[in-house]
């Protein structure tokens, strides 16, 4: 019977081998590089992202085929091609041309912020009659000249479902013609973002190796930015940026019991993030952070004045906050600066040459330290399970912001072990979470 079975697992790898290996030659000999065509894109949008679907489908297939077989993932991937085949099956075919690029873009009316879909499609009528058995009640749609919008309103917003079809077809009517074809002849996505004002253009793309996936792009800046004035030696995941969003400030109230105390506008924020420790207490459990770290403010910032307003159950001395086991000291830099972490040695007086900086492992991200039972029961939440996974295949990132004059260069990598495909991770970590169900 173990014969039979072997003989049979055999045929199937190998009929699986050969259907990959035509598949592949009808691909070249039909052509995977379709033309590409026009495009109706909103003159409104703030940005535009384009990717390359039968690309990204035809590396993913190779890799899994020919690389990494996969046993697991496959029938994984069969289950829900099934499960989307039953459904074309019931709610009628949409005709979208997925040779050519999916754009995706935001747009912002009044109050209202927007995320369309653009994609051509082969018969419009065909596209007309069917859609709405795929939308959501945040969703509407709209069809000119063989391009589709299929629009949605972000979480929190409002709107009529009449409001949305309104605000599709308005989209599309004032839209410019576009190219389907990314930028950069490697890029399987990219995305643009059109010039406003005195600004100029930005661009940034993705590209794929086997064992890596790259970075790179570039923007103009609104303002004298200056790299951060202080690092970390670090042993986790380093995260430096001067290129701080507005409010950011409140987060850090946020995260740790500063009573009425409110940070000054941040102008640098570097961190060392080494994990968390999770601990029980009343009424629920403790996320404590495991990391050191440096904040830059554009004003004054003063640790007296921090100390003053939080708790006295917190405060361990004139410099520590005790957290449950958790110990975190306080360091004057300088009167913009402030040190909050578990080790002040690991400071660098030195200042950065980058804008932003980030390097170092995964691997933090995942790091939980508590009571067994709780860590046991978030390794078994879905998510973290496959962060995990992922964690496990990649080996480093890197990457960094790099200012000249008034204009800012990105450039970075998320690098893979040599028994892991980047593509194939990145695929995997999207089905475990469930993003193409």
């Amino acid at each position: 019977m173990q014969l039979k079975f072997r003989i049979l697992h055999f045929f199937l790898v190998l009929l699986l081998g050969v259907l990959g290996i035509i598949g592949l030659i009808l691909f070249e000999v039909f052509g995977t590089e379709t033309p590409p065509e026009d495009i109706l894109v909103p003159k409104s949008a703030d940005w535009v992202m384009r990717l390359h679907v039968s690309q990204l489908a035809k590396d993913e297939t190779y890799t899994l085929l020919f690389e990494t077989k996969d046993d697991p993932f496959f029938k994984q991937l069969k289950n829900i091609t099934d499960n989307r085949l039953e459904k074309r099956r019931e709610y009628g075919v949409l005709a979208i041309d997925f040779r050519q690029p999916i754009l995706v873009f935001g747009s912002r009316e009044g109050t209202t912020n927007y995320i369309g879909f653009l994609v051509k499609v082969m018969d419009e009528a065909l596209f007309q009659k069917n859609i709405s058995n795929y939308l959501g009640e945040s969703q509407s749609f709209a069809v000119k000249n063989n391009t589709a919008l299929i629009l949605s309103t972000l979480p929190g917003t409002a709107t009529t479902n009449k409001n949305l079809k309104a605000a599709a077809q308005k989209l599309l009517n004032n839209s410019k013609v576009e190219s389907t074809k990314t930028t950069g002849d490697k890029a399987f996505m990219s995305v643009d973002i059109p010039t406003k004002g005195n600004k100029k253009p930005a661009h940034f793309n993705l590209q794929h190796q086997p064992h890596q996936l790259s970075f790179n792009g570039n923007f103009t800046a609104d303002k004298n930015l200056k790299p951060a004035n202080y690092s970390l030696n670090y042993s986790g995941l380093l995260v430096s940026t001067s290129i701080i969003h507005e409010g950011i400030s409140d987060s850090l109230n946020n995260l740790f019991p500063f009573g009425l105390y409110k940070f000054p506008e941040l102008r640098a924020l570097t961190f060392d993030y080494q994990g968390i420790a999770v601990e029980k207490v009343k009424g629920g459990m403790l996320f404590l952070p495991k990391m050191n770290m440096i904040v830059e403010t554009e004003t004054p910032v003063s640790m007296k004045e921090l100390f003053a307003s939080i708790p006295e159950e917190f405060k361990l001395d004139d410099h520590t906050i005790q957290l449950g086991f958790m110990k975190y000291q306080v360091v004057q830099l300088d009167k913009h600066s402030l040190f909050i972490g578990i080790d002040p040695s690991s400071v660098i007086r030195k200042k950065q040459t980058d804008l932003i900086t980030i390097q170092g492992t995964f691997k933090p991200l995942l790091v939980i330290e508590g009571n067994r039972l709780i860590t046991a029961f978030m390794d078994v939440i879905p998510g973290v399970g496959a962060a995990k996974k992922f964690s496990n295949a990649a080996k480093d990132i890197r990457f960094t912001a790099t200012r000249k004059g008034s204009n800012v260069s990105l450039k970075g990598s998320i690098n893979f072990k040599e028994d892991a495909y980047a593509l194939h991770e990145i695929v995997k970590l999207l089905v475990s979470l469930g993003s193409f169900e």
